[in-house]
């Protein structure tokens, strides 16, 4: 099973909680919690191969789980929210190919992803893309459990059609800010997985993908 750089640490983590305990005269049997522990962080952290679908014009979910939102924003264009439950893949991906031309922190509260206040007070990554001169935004929010997101991009970097932008540990929410001329493609209440499942088709068109 591929893991996220942040799954082999926590794995070394664990190993090392195990021996230290062993040194000091704890039971052997201590490695069954700590092994049953690093299994669970392991499952967190997998980060399997996904394979954008061959129509250059679709855009793709950015993460694992259910849609929570489909809707016109102020800005123009279409909001898609998608939460992701514990046991989904938190590896989140690159909805579509553009250049990062910004990332922004923002500082917040933790409360439940799937709320319809959360992208608004909870803490947050901003992502800000360019694609073919048009940009739109990418928004990891972390939920009650989720309190560490992950960048894995910076700005003045380019992105393929699926490629590991980040993850959220433990679940959470990923919102995509979709630029006018691009219709979403999915409804709320639907099952979604991310790089793969298509959520909007645009007009641009892509030239490299990422597994």
């Amino acid at each position: 099973m591929r893991l996220t750089p942040e799954g082999w640490w926590g794995l070394a983590g664990w190993v090392a909680v195990g021996v230290v305990l062993m040194h000091g005269g704890t039971s052997p049997w201590i490695w069954v919690p700590v092994g049953l522990g690093a299994i669970g962080w392991a499952f967190f952290c997998r980060h399997p191969i996904r394979r954008p679908p061959s129509d250059p014009d679709l855009w793709v979910a950015p993460a694992d789980g259910r849609v929570v939102a489909c809707e016109p924003h102020p800005e123009g264009g279409w909001r898609v929210g998608i939460f992701m439950q514990v046991w989904d893949v938190h590896v989140n991906r690159a909805p579509f190919a553009g250049v990062v031309i910004a990332q922004v922190g923002q500082r917040g509260q933790f409360r439940p992803a799937f709320r319809a206040e959360a992208p608004r007070v909870n803490e947050q990554v901003h992502t800000y893309i360019v694609s073919d001169g048009r940009s739109w935004r990418l928004v990891q929010t972390a939920g009650i459990l989720a309190r560490r997101i992950r960048r894995w991009v910076r700005p003045g970097q380019r992105l393929d059609r699926g490629q590991p932008v980040g993850m959220i540990l433990l679940g959470s929410r990923v919102d995509v800010f979709l630029p006018p001329g691009v219709i979403p493609t999915v409804q709320v209440g639907q099952r979604v997985r991310a790089g793969e499942t298509s959520i909007a088709r645009g007009e641009y068109a892509t030239q490299t993908d990422a597994s």
